[in-house]
């Protein structure tokens, strides 16, 4: 199977369904789960996904697949449409972790989408994988598709270890593809994972790096062309709202969001067409929605330590000794290197200040004092407070 310039071009997965307003042709298409009828500037990850389901086509099974990348790098629109598009036609099963995050879940969700049926709740795990086995061979190849997989890795009760091994140990037709935007997932992950299951369930990995400005603002384009009317609109705005995009570090998904808002206040304001003031308005926005979404899309050790240091600004040393007493209560791993981990991802997200602790020399790095940076205050405790299930920062 060779990489195809119409495949990556042109991966029409589906047809805009209306939903037309003065600025908007289809606002559907400003969605961050609508596929794009065109996959943009992902040639490179698009051709090893093709590269590896080719075995599909001989009747071999893939291997399974990890893509790693931040948020906004085009994981989840490029394995969607790359999967619904491939010639042998596997079914494919999409999961967000973020919500379904255990093993029970994921086996009910992906009954339902196998069956296009309610799947009634009340059982156990084991019965629901039964069922799973039952309705898999009902079909050539599965696809499960893990987005943002950490999130299930990391649930205290996930038993994520049984649902690996049940797929890679008991079931022939099913592929997994996971995705995430944690880079040291793959050490997280390895660390507490069963022998049985690591001896079994091997996958490849392929990684997704930022998109550049220009990139970026053909992307938008090609959106705009078919979620905005075209009067509404010119090349000037597209290419200021990608720079913004690029410039704040907002990627795919932030350009995605900035064009929606966009389009929103231009028609709150009566406008016929978006205007600067209109983009301006929109960052402004968005800006303040990002930073409190990245801030609640932690993993729960990153977000515990943060509710810690916003309390109690403590020195290191203390911080990782509530952060122990915390891994143990809600059994998560709590080595030193597990935590220096996180709080590592804290500081290079700017969301933490290091001080030197105030009495005495040669102390080191143990005696810092951790704060919140002042200008990040008010996004962590909004989310700290506003998250559901935030693991309480008294710990």
């Amino acid at each position: 199977m060779t990489l195809s310039p119409v495949l990556v071009e042109n991966i029409w997965i589906g047809k805009p369904d209306g939903h037309s307003t003065r600025i908007f042709k289809d606002k559907r298409v400003f969605q961050l789960d609508y596929v794009p009828g065109r996959v943009l500037h992902r040639e490179e990850q698009v051709g090893k996904l093709l590269g590896i389901f080719a075995d599909l086509d001989r009747g071999v099974k893939p291997k399974n697949v990890l893509g790693l990348g931040t948020y906004g790098t085009g994981k989840t629109v490029v394995t969607r449409a790359t999967c619904q598009s491939l010639p042998s036609t596997p079914k494919v099963v999409y999961i967000n972790c973020t919500e379904d995050n255990t093993r029970l879940k994921i086996l009910r969700e992906s009954l339902r989408q196998l069956r296009d049926d309610v799947v009634k709740s009340g059982y156990p795990s084991d019965f629901y994988l039964t069922w799973f086995k039952e309705e898999v061979k009902k079909h050539n190849w599965v696809i499960v598709i893990l987005d943002e997989v950490d999130r299930f890795i990391e649930h205290r009760d996930s038993e994520y270890a049984d649902y690996f091994y049940s797929i890679s140990r008991t079931i022939d037709n099913v592929i997994i593809i996971m995705l995430t935007n944690r880079a040291n997932f793959e050490n997280v992950f390895l660390e507490d994972l069963d022998s049985r299951v690591r001896d079994t369930f091997s996958w490849e990995r392929i990684e997704f790096c930022d998109y550049y400005a220009n990139e970026l603002s053909d992307i938008l384009e090609a959106r705009a062309e078919i979620g905005w009317n075209p009067s509404t609109y010119d090349k000037g705005i597209v290419a200021r709202i990608a720079h913004e995009t690029y410039r704040n570090g907002f990627r795919a998904r932030g350009l995605i969001k900035l064009g929606r808002l966009s389009g929103e206040i231009a028609e709150a304001k009566g406008h016929h067409k978006i205007e600067e003031e209109d983009v301006a308005e929109a960052i402004n926005q968005w800006t303040k929605e990002h930073d409190l979404e990245f801030i609640r899309r932690l993993p729960p050790p990153a977000r515990a330590i943060l509710g810690d240091i916003h309390v109690n600004s403590p020195t290191a040393n203390q911080a990782y000794d509530n952060f122990v007493h915390w891994a143990q209560a809600n059994d998560v791993g709590h080595s030193r290197t597990q935590f220096q981990m996180w709080l590592k991802e804290l500081d290079n997200l700017g969301l933490v200040d290091k001080g030197k602790h105030p009495r005495g020399r040669g102390r080191g790095s143990e005696y810092m004092r951790l704060t919140i940076k002042p200008e990040m205050q008010f996004f962590v405790t909004r989310a700290l407070e506003q998250e559901p299930g935030t693991p309480s920062p008294n710990i």
